[in-house]
């Protein structure tokens, strides 16, 4: 991604999250977003938008993009999830 001055391999990277797609696929394009973009925004974005994905693997996993917020902002958006969380797995991450 570092190298496309366009930005389509993160747009097409967003597009392959999507649940159209099989877990393999939506993880891998998940795991190059969590490996080139460090937007704080964008991560907090993402975060929100997965804490009501139907896969618990992704909610889990999307929570990596924590380390990319600040603490308050971390906190906030944990606390918001939180509510509606019911995986334990997931629940025990956001410890």
């Amino acid at each position: 991604i570092s190298a496309d001055t366009t930005a389509q391999s993160q747009q097409l990277a967003e597009e392959l999250l999507s649940f159209e797609y099989p877990y393999s696929t939506r993880i891998a394009a998940l795991n190059l977003l969590l490996n080139n973009v460090d937007d704080s925004e964008f991560w907090g974005n993402k975060i929100v938008e997965f804490s009501s994905d139907l896969d618990p693997r992704l909610r889990l996993h999307v929570l990596k993009g924590l380390r990319f917020l600040s603490e308050t902002d971390s906190r906030n958006i944990l606390e918001a999830i939180e509510l509606s969380e019911f995986d334990p797995r997931v629940l025990e991450q956001m410890e």
